[in-house]
């Protein structure tokens, strides 16, 4: 994963209703989101082209878990840096 991910809003005048077609913006805002992402290319094509929603789903969910566990190895290195950080302050502070 990279070490700083953009926050990309969600655009809200072309969100599909349940009787709109989702428009083709629609579409490029959310590969984007993606690959933003670093969702691997391969499911990526697969989201993109697939005509079955479950597949759709699975690939979402999955690429959802993986970015939960980067988000708990960052939360763990910032903890980490945290004590290192503390532990320095109070060293110089003696």
């Amino acid at each position: 994963m990279q070490e700083t991910r953009r926050s990309v809003l969600d655009p809200s005048n072309d969100v599909p209703g349940p009787d709109r077609e989702v428009a083709s913006d629609s579409i490029a805002w959310a590969e984007m989101v993606l690959r933003d992402q670093e969702m691997p290319p391969d499911e990526l094509r697969v989201v993109l082209a697939t005509a079955d929603r479950e597949l759709v789903r699975r690939h979402l969910e999955l690429h959802l878990e993986r970015f939960e566990e980067w988000l708990n190895t960052q939360r763990r290195s910032v903890a980490a840096a945290e004590r290192i950080l503390i532990e320095a302050a109070s060293r110089r502070g003696a």
